[in-house]
């Protein structure tokens, strides 16, 4: 896995250490047994387990375990499965209804999106877009259409962040897994950077709005054309999830929206 993934990942996953609490006797060792099976790369096996799990919490409504369940379970199928099938799994899932549960799929199912669109980045940008009343799915759609979505989950996520407090975060392991450290590297950032969840939204948003490889051809044009004084400018407010607007002019306006707040 590249460097600027684990990365990304390490700091969505600063995100679930925070959002998780600690689980009761049976549960860790559930989670102990999945990550003895990961550690001996028996990841179909850990994964049936998972899935088992998954429908014991989901019939249970423990949507702390619940949550946990359906990351590890996707970030397994990231590693068995092809990536579409991976980022299906995750969006046909049902989700626990708590707030917390919603900001961190969102923000996973953001990040999955985004690998699948690195993993077939011509066939992508090559796509036509097709008309239809019926859903499309995600090997059909456009570059435009993928981009929408992922937007949507990271505006979702960040309004989810607005409704509570800025919490600095915690433990950089999964309660049940840590004892393992599966799933993390040491943190590039100092703990008091990029330390609430509200600020890591933020920037992992703006990551991707930054990130040229995601952008259409006609962004991609676009660049050349858009005004210095616009993009320095303290004042530009548009929304972020505004897919009109230049991936680059709504990078600027989400980071004067953070200061703003931050003020």
């Amino acid at each position: 896995m590249k460097t600027c993934e684990i990365s990304s990942f390490l700091r969505i996953f600063f995100v679930i250490s925070f959002l998780i609490i600690s689980p009761l006797a049976s549960a860790e060792t559930n989670w102990q047994s999945v990550a003895r099976l990961m550690d001996e790369q028996k990841f179909n096996a850990a994964s049936d387990q998972v899935d088992t799990l998954l429908k014991k919490f989901k019939a249970a409504k423990n949507n702390n375990h619940w949550r946990q369940a359906l990351v590890l379970g996707t970030t397994l199928k990231l590693k068995t499965d092809p990536i579409e099938e991976t980022a299906k799994y995750l969006t046909n899932q049902q989700w626990p209804n708590d707030k917390d549960s919603k900001l961190l799929l969102n923000l996973y199912l953001a990040k999955v999106l985004t690998q699948y669109v690195k993993q077939n980045h011509w066939e992508i940008h090559n796509r036509e877009t097709i008309k239809s009343k019926k859903k499309i799915g995600i090997e059909k759609k456009t570059i435009e259409q993928i981009n929408a979505d992922i937007n949507l989950t990271f505006k979702a996520a960040y309004q989810l962040a607005q409704s509570r407090p800025n919490d600095a975060l915690g433990s950089l392991s999964l309660e049940g897994l840590k004892a393992k450290n599966l799933y993390f590297i040491n943190s590039d950032y100092p703990l008091n950077v990029r330390g609430g969840i509200k600020d890591t939204i933020a920037y992992l948003w703006v990551e991707h709005l930054l990130d040229s490889s995601m952008w259409s051809i006609a962004e991609q044009g676009q660049k050349a054309k858009l005004a210095l004084n616009e993009l320095l400018s303290p004042v530009l407010f548009i929304n972020p999830a505004d897919t009109t607007k230049h991936p680059l002019l709504r990078a600027v306006s989400l980071l004067n929206q953070l200061e703003q707040q931050e003020l």
